[in-house]
């Protein structure tokens, strides 16, 4: 009987070894468990302070894209308000250059080969008014017609092209 005590008190010895050894590892896992819950809070906690600023960045950027777009169409308001004025200008300068020439045309129908002509004014079927027994050279009057309105309209895009 005392070889059988004698195993059972190894035996017990053994199993106690091993519980102690299997407490030990369940204890450290429990630590190492409990690292991992506080790095994963601590790592939460950062992402979502992270998370925060990005956000009010987030804010911040999109006012000032709203500040942008109202002073863009501030701007465009205001620029299609000075197109419009200049544009009113070069018409009223294309009209007192169409009045010259105009003038000038009656000047030169006049004048013709260096002698006087006194003419009268008539208004033909169609009812466009002309001088009788006077042809204009044409390609003259519309050459000058159309250098005019070119310089009108090349400082027309050079204006807008200053804003």
């Amino acid at each position: 009987m005392d070889k059988e005590a004698e195993q059972v008190r190894e035996s017990k010895a053994e199993s106690e070894s091993r519980i102690h050894e299997l407490e030990k590892k369940i204890m450290a896992l429990e630590a190492r468990g409990s690292i991992q819950n506080s790095q994963r809070i601590k790592v939460e906690g950062e992402s979502k302070a992270i998370i925060d600023k990005k956000d009010s960045e987030v804010r911040r950027l999109k006012k000032c894209i709203e500040e942008l777009d109202s002073v863009v169409l501030k701007n465009s308001v205001r620029n299609v308000k000075e197109t419009e004025h200049k544009m009113g200008q070069l018409h009223k300068e294309l009209e007192a250059s169409e009045q010259m020439i105009s003038g000038l045309k009656e000047k030169v129908a006049e004048v013709v080969n260096g002698e006087a002509l006194v003419m009268d004014r008539v208004i033909s079927k169609d009812r466009e008014k002309g001088l009788m027994g006077l042809k204009l050279q044409w390609p003259v009057v519309a050459a000058s017609v159309g250098a005019i309105a070119t310089v009108a309209v090349v400082g027309y895009f050079h204006y807008e092209s200053q804003l």
